[in-house]
Order: structure tokens, then C-alpha cells, then sequence
């Protein structure tokens, strides 16, 4: 039996951790909207919804916000999760208003301009 030198051990413990931080989910392919497209009825948002890329929120009622729905830590898809905002690559969760509720993404989620207009979220 070979015996592995106990530095060689310690350095591969250590790097575990970061070789699973550089982990990604599959992420949904780029989706490009234009100005004035619209995304969904402001009825089917209830707290937060992806559309294309884009995550819009209800933070107050009747209140809506747009953001870029991938998380600014490695830019893995952020999903809509048991009432919240959560990236299912490293666990960070957001809030509604797009700030960062846990790490460990410290920036909040990139604004996206959004507008309702006859009933239905568009893009501005």
C-alpha cells in the first residue's frame, strides 16, 4: 500500500471547497428583449416571476420591479422558491426589492426597466 504524504492530503481538503464553489447549474440561454416587449399580465407575477431572463417582482401590492434573474455571484439562473429569490447554485437568497438576504452574492440583482401598461409587464 502507497502512502499519501499528509500535505498532499491537507492541500487537496483544502481545495474541495473551492473546486465546488466554481460549480455552475445549467443556466437558460441568453434571451434578448426589446424595448416595449411584453413579458406576462401583472396577475401572474404574484410575488416574483421569471419571463425571459428577466425577474419581476411584487415587493408591495401593485408595486412591480424588473431584474436580471442570474445571481451576481457566478451568474447562475436565480429561481423563484417557496416565496422567495434563491440562486440554486451556492444557496444566496434575495428579496424582492432584488437586495441580498444571504450570501454569497454581496451585490444586489441588476436592475431591469419595467413598466405596466394595460395590464401587462413591458419592457422599457
Amino acid at each position: 500500500m502507497t502512502e499519501i504524504p499528509r500535505r498532499i492530503v491537507l492541500i487537496g481538503a483544502a481545495a474541495a471547497p473551492l473546486a465546488a464553489c466554481g460549480k455552475t447549474a445549467e443556466t437558460p440561454a441568453k434571451h434578448t428583449v426589446s424595448v416595449g416587449q411584453t413579458l406576462t399580465p401583472a396577475a401572474d407575477v404574484g410575488e416574483a416571476k421569471v419571463v425571459d431572463g428577466i425577474l419581476i417582482t411584487q415587493p408591495s401590492p401593485g408595486v412591480y420591479k424588473g431584474f436580471d434573474a442570474k445571481c451576481t455571484h457566478l451568474g447562475c439562473a436565480v429561481v423563484v422558491k417557496n416565496g422567495g429569490i434563491e440562486c440554486p447554485c451556492h444557496g444566496s437568497k434575495f428579496n424582492l426589492d432584488g437586495t441580498v438576504a444571504t450570501g454569497p452574492a454581496k451585490a444586489p440583482l441588476a436592475a431591469q426597466p419595467i413598466t405596466v401598461r394595460d395590464g401587462q409587464i413591458v419592457t422599457t
